[in-house]
């Protein structure tokens, strides 16, 4: 069995691997796993094993993207050896416990210069890639609370959508210009989603409250 702990924001972790010897002798070769990650092995031994006693291999890793992670998109695999023989292997889950949180705390430190962005990505073409999931995400949200049954989450819960954690988030702290320009990118591109409320007598209060969060993090106050 494995676990896994994680620093999302920052694309770092460790894998755990706890292997166990059942026999009743000592095992007769070293026991050792390796982490399948990123097109990258991570292997760690720890020697042989006593008869009934159990040992843990920690495999570090770092570097990862955290956008990746966040998408859900990360794919790793732990394989467990005695010697050469491969006794098991089972597949890793690396992603986020709070996808959308941890996407607009992720953006807010990227575009402010203190995210973690890995080495053979481009900071330009990091933002640009959170900017249109942030997009993405926001327009499949949206549907969900579109029609006139639905909860006003703009209103009654607005720390759950994504606009209104931006809004949050945006307030927090001062902004660089490179923050208040990617924030104002990600309004143009979200506002588009008022035309998703169903209105009732021509009026949806979901489609005001909802507008109204946009338009805190916007350039333009009147953004429609």
């Amino acid at each position: 069995e494995h676990k896994v702990d994680i620093d999302v924001l920052k694309g770092t972790g460790q894998v755990t691997v706890s292997a166990k010897n059942l026999t009743t002798k000592p095992t007769q070769s070293d026991v050792s796993a390796t982490l399948e990650i990123d097109g990258l092995s991570i292997p760690l031994s720890v020697g042989p094993i006593n008869a009934g006693k159990t040992k843990e291999i920690r495999l570090a890793f770092a570097n990862l993207n955290p956008l990746t992670i966040i998408q859900g998109k990360q794919q790793a695999s732990v394989a467990l050896f005695h010697g050469t023989e491969m006794m098991e292997t089972q597949t890793v889950s690396i992603q986020s416990s709070n996808a959308h949180a941890d996407l607009v705390q992720y953006f807010d430190q990227v575009v402010n210069g203190k995210g973690s962005v890995p080495s053979n990505v481009t900071m330009q073409d990091q933002i640009a890639a959170i900017v249109d999931t942030i997009v993405r995400e926001n327009t499949a949200y949206v549907a969900r609370y579109r029609t006139r049954s639905a909860s006003n989450m703009f209103k009654h819960h607005p720390q759950e959508t994504l606009v209104g954690m931006l809004s949050k988030t945006f307030a927090s702290h001062a902004q660089s210009d490179v923050a208040i320009s990617a924030y104002d990118s990600i309004a143009r591109g979200v506002i588009r989603e008022t035309e998703q409320f169903d209105p009732f007598l021509g009026i949806s209060s979901k489609r005001r409250h909802y507008r109204k969060l946009v338009r805190s993090f916007s350039v333009d106050t009147r953004l429609k």
